[in-house]
């Protein structure tokens, strides 16, 4: 059973007796231990009782997808309805409940930690393995934000940057040593009008922001503004971590046309709230009522 707050799905387990917990996971908001998520479907959906009656109708596994880490191994986990015997059955592919793969990322030491707060919504990802490795990382203890000065090997060991360093860092060959360096300079068209309208959409739903291609520019950070009626935009970027983004923005992640979790950058005053997340779009022209969708939809 699902139900949506804001734009990320959230999962409401029903615990049901003999139902027991699972312990040593770690989720992508870090919130501890993890019940198993089943509760009861139509009798017409429950899998095949069999001849001695022993399998409980209805009982499955609800998957939303997202990662999971435990023992310092970090899967993917997979959506829908998994089917099972009885309640107390352990999950029957490798990993914790919902995974059906091998992990994607292995920490170093056989621990995991809460992702860092800033990028902990962007990880919860259902992407092919290896795109998102620099956020599976941030599920291991071994994955710290640095600051100036910390030792390093590679670039990726400067990554991301602590909360309170202004610019980028990099490793610096001579000395080993993570040092700032200033962060990319503002695109042209960056958090400008990109060229569009609600009409250019079949709909756009009032409660989540969306990444489109746009007309100015490759990509373009779009929300439906029912109450004024207008389409807010701008222009923006790829990135992976704050430090990618010029100076006062951050890196959001939000969904494509095709439903897959992309990173951009944005100056918007929170990560987590539509309202905080759009605050640096504009109307087209810097106001006015968009004429809205074709099909007449909010």
């Amino acid at each position: 059973m699902a139900r949506w707050v804001g734009w990320l799905p959230c999962v409401v387990l029903v615990v049901v007796p003999g139902c027991d917990a699972q312990n040593g996971v770690s989720m992508p908001d870090g919130g501890g231990d993890v019940a198993r998520p089943v509760d009861l479907m139509p009798p017409d959906l429950a899998p095949d009782v069999g001849p001695d009656g022993g399998c409980v109708p209805g009982c499955h596994w609800d998957c939303l997808g997202g990662t999971v880490c435990a023992a310092g191994e970090v899967y993917v986990t997979g959506g829908g309805s998994v089917p099972c015997c009885k309640f107390g059955d352990p999950w029957p592919f490798p990993g914790p409940e919902c995974t059906a793969g091998p992990p994607v990322w292995t920490c170093a030491t056989p621990q995991c930690a809460a992702p860092d707060p800033r990028y902990a919504l962007c990880s919860r990802v259902q992407a092919p393995p290896g795109d998102y490795n620099h956020l599976y990382r941030l599920n291991c203890t071994d994955t710290k934000s640095a600051t100036p000065g910390a030792a390093c090997a590679t670039d990726t060991d400067c990554r991301p940057a602590a909360p309170d360093v202004e610019g980028r860092l990099v490793c610096e060959a001579a000395t080993l040593s993570c040092v700032e360096t200033s962060r990319p300079d503002q695109p042209a068209s960056y958090q400008a009008s990109c060229g569009l309208s609600a009409a250019d959409f079949g709909s756009l739903p009032g409660w989540d922001d969306r990444l489109v291609p746009g007309k100015t520019c490759p990509l373009c950070h779009v929300f439906w503004d029912k109450a004024n009626a207008c389409l807010l935009q701008g222009c923006t970027m790829p990135c992976k971590f704050d430090e990618d983004c010029p100076p006062d923005s951050i890196c959001l992640c939000a969904m494509d046309e095709s439903s897959m979790l992309l990173q951009f950058c944005a100056e918007a005053t929170g990560r987590e709230l539509v309202e905080d997340r759009v605050s640096g779009l504009s109307c087209p022209g810097g106001g006015g009522v968009d004429a809205g969708p074709p099909d007449g939809s909010p």
